[in-house]
C-alpha cells in the first residue's frame, strides 16, 4: 500500500470513475487513517458514476432512494434534499448518477450528488464501451517516456549536488539552538536585542564560524544572527511581527494548519481562493502580521497529508471524506 502522504496523488482518488455496479458491490473496503476508500484495479477510489435503469423510488422525509439496475447488479442510491422536489425520476428511466461510494449496515450505498436522465438509447450504450475502456486503461501499466527519464536523472543529480553544497555550509547546530532558545522564551514576542544578548547563543554562533573559518567579531556575529534568523523566517519558523524594533515570533505550523482548516470548514464557497484564507487570518489579532509566504508552507503541508487540493492557480478546495 502507498504511503499515507501520497495516497492524494493517485489520479483516480478524486475522479468519478466509469464503473459497473458489479464492480462497486465486490470492491474491497481499504481503510488509511481511519477512512474508507475502496479498491478499483489497484488503485483506490470513492467516487464513482454509474449508468442503468431506476427499478425503484421511495420518498422519505428529506431523500429520495433510487435502485438502479444496470444488469450487472443493482444498488440503492441515495439523494438528499433540504427541500424534496415536486417530481421524482419515474421508475424504468435510464440514468447517469454521480456519487460517492458509502457504506451502512454492511451494504453498499451511492450518496448521490449529480443524477441525469437519459434520453438517447445509444448513449447507455456508448457509457458501457467507456467503462471497459476505463477498465483497460487502469490495468495498463503507464511507460514513461525516456526523454521524462533523463531529465528526471538529471533532475536528481542536480538536487544532489545542491545537496552537497548545503552540507559544505550547514548552519544546522545553530539554527537548532536559537529555535530552541525562542521556542522556550517566557515571552510569545523574542527581540533581536534579547537574542544577541544570550551568552549561550553568542558561544554557538562562535563555534559555527570557527568551524566555517570565519571571523568572530561583533559586527560578523550580528551579521550571522541576522542570516540565521532570515533562514528561519523563510522557513516559516519565525515570523518578524515589528520590522522597527526587530521583533519575531515563533510560529506552530500545526497550528496556522488547524485555522486554515477551520475557515475551510466553516466557508460557504467550495473553493478557497490564496487571498481569501490570508484575509481571514490578518482579521484574527494574533496573526494579523501572517505573510502570503508561511500560509502557502501549510497549505502545502495540507496537500501532502491529502486533507486538501488544489483546483486552479492559487485555489483549494477541502478533501471531504
Amino acid at each position: 500500500m502507498e504511503p499515507n502522504s501520497l495516497i492524494g496523488l493517485d489520479p483516480l482518488l478524486l475522479t468519478n470513475n466509469k464503473i459497473f455496479i458489479k464492480d462497486v458491490i465486490v470492491a474491497d473496503i481499504i481503510k488509511e487513517n481511519s477512512v474508507d476508500f475502496y479498491s478499483f484495479e489497484g488503485h483506490l477510489i470513492k467516487f464513482v458514476e454509474i449508468c442503468g435503469i431506476i427499478v425503484s423510488n421511495i420518498t422519505g422525509r428529506s431523500h429520495i432512494l433510487y435502485i438502479v439496475d444496470d444488469s450487472s447488479g443493482t444498488i440503492e442510491c441515495i439523494e438528499w434534499y433540504d427541500t424534496l422536489p415536486d417530481k421524482m425520476i419515474s421508475i424504468g428511466t435510464c440514468v447517469r448518477i454521480l456519487g460517492k461510494i458509502e457504506v451502512y449496515l454492511n451494504q453498499k450505498k451511492i450518496t448521490v450528488k449529480d443524477i441525469y436522465p437519459i434520453v438517447d438509447p445509444n448513449e447507455e450504450l456508448m457509457y458501457q464501451c467507456q467503462i471497459m475502456q476505463h477498465k483497460i486503461d487502469c490495468r495498463n501499466k503507464l511507460r514513461i517516456p525516456s526523454s521524462v527519464i533523463d531529465k528526471i536523472k538529471m533532475a536528481f543529480a542536480n538536487h544532489t549536488q545542491n545537496e552537497k553544497r548545503k552540507l559544505q555550509t550547514d548552519h544546522s547546530t545553530f539554527k537548532d539552538d536559537l529555535l530552541r532558545h525562542c521556542m522556550n522564551s517566557e515571552n510569545m514576542d523574542i527581540s533581536l536585542e534579547s537574542i544577541l544578548s544570550d551568552q549561550a547563543l553568542i558561544d554557538s554562533a562562535k563555534k559555527e564560524l570557527i568551524s566555517q573559518e570565519s571571523g568572530t567579531h561583533d559586527r560578523q556575529l550580528t551579521h550571522y544572527f541576522n542570516q540565521i534568523l532570515n533562514i528561519l523566517e523563510r522557513e516559516g519558523r519565525l515570523i518578524m511581527i515589528d520590522t522597527e524594533h526587530v521583533i519575531f515570533r515563533v510560529l506552530e505550523k500545526n497550528t496556522i494548519c488547524n485555522i486554515i482548516l477551520d475557515i475551510f470548514k466553516k466557508s460557504t464557497k467550495n473553493d478557497i481562493q490564496l487571498t481569501s484564507i490570508m484575509s481571514e487570518m490578518r482579521n484574527m489579532p494574533e496573526y494579523s502580521f501572517i505573510n502570503r509566504n508561511v500560509i502557502s508552507q501549510c497549505i502545502k503541508l495540507l496537500i501532502e497529508k491529502s486533507i486538501i487540493y488544489s483546483t486552479g492557480d492559487h485555489q483549494y478546495k477541502l478533501l471531504r471524506y
